[in-house]
């Protein structure tokens, strides 16, 4: 059966948040109605909410890809007529096309406030072409081609946990550290959706001959608070991080001198909220690591992890254009009609909010110029507080003078560090709205209001660095190399390939471990780079020999205590000819100890030339 043909459709309409209230206490009684070419459906009314459920089933005969589903959310009125909240049109080709990729429910934005959440099966199945392993081509049902879309589980029935195997390289650290290390956030902070796991690592550097563990683990919590302390916890799991040493009796594990990474895994389930701090309300998620040490101080860092939720991101918003229309006739005669056009009514952090104006003048007044505002309005705990938060004029030219009509654009940037849309019940709710009022000399102006959402940019959009700008921030001595100065030089003075430059990310590498590492770990660490590793490897033994070589010279000259004064002032062999009298002077050397560094540096200069 082809996909085009007429098909069954069962639809659930299951439920709504953040619609538009009507009653006094800022709620509304909702109710659905769902079109469809003849046919009507009405849903319960849910009273005194903004979150209803419905679960409300709709069986749906013979639709095909002209066939086009309305949904109307009416607030119910005891008396007069009931109250449009907001409505929705989809097609059926759109729910075709998400159920080819495994989706079967979908938020669908409503045309003034709020999302509305329907779940659709069609029978007979859609069907897909799925190539299997040995490259044979089958027709299968969409819903065996794709994975299924479920329901995350709730935190306290998460996933088995995986537990990963720690790795470690030798090197002679100068002291002990604890970090976490999240591959690819040198630069940018990684935004982790939910529905999705990520994995992190800690990096345990230990600059004793051992250290002693008796426990060590990590734990993800996630949590919303207000200024009335803590609401309510939104995930929380934990992992040994000594799952993997075999141990008999009790556990004690020595973790010799060197660098151990002990990686691990969280899931972040579906109905986690997005991260947000607005003023006194935010939602936290938090990885913390603990170490029971036997022999020495017990450890514990902390790391916040960003997490935004799908339903809150330009990925799952539906375009909803923006079609503003006012009209008004002066006491003069005549009639002033204004319109305002836009492609959406969602935005992110600093996006420019682009509007088309269009303004017919048949009025004996002459309209010079539109205004342009942002209003942000929060909700706490009932009490709600406007906010300017930006405005633009623009003036009209020619100006509309009577008999005239214009169509012009006026932009206005959203904040950069602009607060999201958010509602929680009962707690707080962050609205925006455009204000855009047309300036009529001598009378009311035309004042229009608009709905809009602020919402998370695409997690995976990220601003590469400068490379100039990086390139120039590295220390000329390698052993103040940081990891970041160890990446940039890999990535835009070598143009490594990724491999190598993820190996070197995920163990956090500076310049003191180059410097200690046996170049055969080196050459280890730069295999993944084929034919360019010899010239990779090249290079940074080249850094590392400017400091080795100094070191070499003053132990051949039986002067192994000016090493630290040499290498706190950055001398390396690049700068060893250059040195004059009066600099080992001013290093406070004697006399004879100076004669013997210039007279050594002098035939080294006669040797290479």
């Amino acid at each position: 059966m082809d996909n085009s043909s007429p098909r069954h459709l069962k639809l659930i309409v299951k439920d709504a948040k953040e619609l538009k209230s009507n009653n006094f206490g800022g709620t509304s009684d909702p109710y659905v109605v769902v079109k469809c070419r003849s046919q009507t459906f009405k849903t319960d009314v849910i009273k005194d909410t903004k979150l209803p459920i419905w679960n409300y089933v709709v069986q749906l005969d013979s639709v095909d890809d002209s066939t086009y589903i309305t949904f109307e959310i009416y607030d119910w009125e005891r008396i007069g007529s009931h109250k449009l909240i907001g409505a929705v049109t989809v097609g059926i080709v759109e729910l075709k096309d998400a159920t080819v990729r495994g989706i079967t429910d979908k938020w669908l934005q409503l045309d003034k406030k709020g999302y509305l959440n329907i779940y659709f099966e069609f029978n007979p199945p859609l069907m897909v072409t799925q190539q299997a392993q040995d490259g044979t081509v089958h027709v299968v049902p969409a819903a065996a081609a794709v994975s299924p879309v479920t329901t995350a589980p709730r935190w306290s029935a998460l996933p088995a946990p995986v537990h990963l195997q720690p790795l470690y390289i030798q090197t002679i650290p100068s002291q002990n550290v604890v970090e976490f290390s999240t591959p690819g956030e040198i630069y940018h902070e990684k935004v982790y959706l939910t529905g999705t796991s990520f994995q992190s690592s800690i990096i345990y550097t230990v600059s004793d001959p051992q250290v002693v563990v008796r426990a060590m683990y990590v734990e993800f919590k996630g949590k919303v608070w207000s200024n009335h302390g803590k609401i309510k916890t939104l995930v929380s799991d934990s992992r040994d991080l000594l799952h993997t040493y075999n141990v008999q009796g009790p556990k004690r594990v020595s973790l010799p001198r060197g660098k151990h990474m002990f990686p691990f895994q969280f899931y972040i389930p579906k109905e986690c909220k997005s991260s947000i701090v607005a003023n006194d309300y935010r939602v936290q998620y938090v990885l913390t690591f603990y170490a029971d040490i036997v022999n020495s101080p017990d450890v514990s860092v902390t790391k916040t992890v960003r997490i935004v939720n799908i339903e809150d991101t330009t990925l799952k918003q539906a375009a909803v254009p923006i079609n503003a229309h006012a009209s008004k006739t002066p006491l003069t005669g005549g009639a002033i009609d204004f319109r305002v056009l836009g492609p959406k009514n969602f935005f992110y952090p600093g996006e420019d909010i682009e509007l088309e104006i269009q303004c017919s003048n048949n009025s004996k007044k002459t309209i010079k110029n539109v205004e342009l505002s942002l209003l942000k309005t929060e909700e706490k705990y009932g009490v709600k507080t406007p906010y300017t938060l930006g405005k633009t004029n623009k003036a009209f030219y020619p100006k509309i003078y009577k008999g005239s009509k214009t169509n012009q654009y006026i932009v206005l940037e959203t904040p950069s560090d602009i607060t999201p849309s958010i509602y929680h019940k009962d707690v707080v709710s962050i609205d925006y709205q455009l204000i855009i009022n047309l300036d009529i000399p001598s009378c009311v102006d035309i004042n229009l209001k608009i709905p809009i959402n602020i919402v998370f940019r695409d997690p995976a959009f990220q601003l590469s660095p400068d490379p100039l700008t990086e390139v120039s921030q590295i220390p000329r001595y390698l052993y103040d190399w940081d990891d970041r100065h160890t990446l940039s030089w890999l990535t835009y003075r070598m143009k490594a390939p990724p491999s190598v430059i993820e190996e070197f990310d995920r163990f956090n590498i500076q310049g003191f471990d180059i410097i200690c590492f046996e170049e055969s770990l080196l050459e280890r660490m730069l295999s993944g780079a084929g034919e360019r590793a010899p010239e990779i490897l090249a290079a940074l033994m080249e850094e590392r020999n400017k400091i080795i070589g100094v070191r070499y010279l003053l132990k051949d000259l039986q002067l192994p205590g000016l090493i630290k004064c040499f290498e706190d002032h950055t001398i390396t062999t690049d700068i060893l000819p250059y040195l004059t009298e009066a600099d080992l002077v001013s290093l406070k050397i004697s006399i004879g100890d100076r004669k013997r560094i210039l007279n050594a540096v002098s035939k080294q200069n006669q040797q290479l030339a």
